[in-house]
């Protein structure tokens, strides 16, 4: 397997996880655009959930990241490719899991 590849693999994973968070919050706050307004919530205490999640986020993403980094480093030692396979179900599988949930818990704050 190559070096920079591997090396390279979980920061994509940990930014497109964070993409995929960010992602979802701004649905979650779109879909209760209209509520917000009727609350009269300010737009600056708004735009202020994406810092206050990030450090959620963080720690969320290194629990997701375990696994892929256990398997990145079989596969460095290993010279074998079956690891990585291994890692885009695993990440297919928890993105469609947590895409599920956090829109199920959208309609869940109506």
């Amino acid at each position: 397997m190559k070096t920079l590849q591997s090396q390279l693999l979980l920061p994509k994973l940990a930014l497109f996880w964070l993409l995929i968070f960010t992602v979802l919050r701004v649905i979650f706050l779109l879909y209760y655009h209209r509520l917000l307004q009727a609350e009269v919530v300010p737009f600056i205490e708004v735009l202020m959930v994406f810092p206050a999640a990030f450090w959620l986020d963080i720690s969320t993403i290194g629990y997701l990241l375990i696994l892929p980094f256990i398997l990145l480093t079989a596969a460095t030692l290993s010279q074998s490719r079956f690891p990585l396979k291994v890692i885009r179900y695993y990440s297919l599988i928890m993105i469609v899991l947590y895409v599920l949930l956090a829109l199920g818990e959208t309609g869940l704050y109506a």
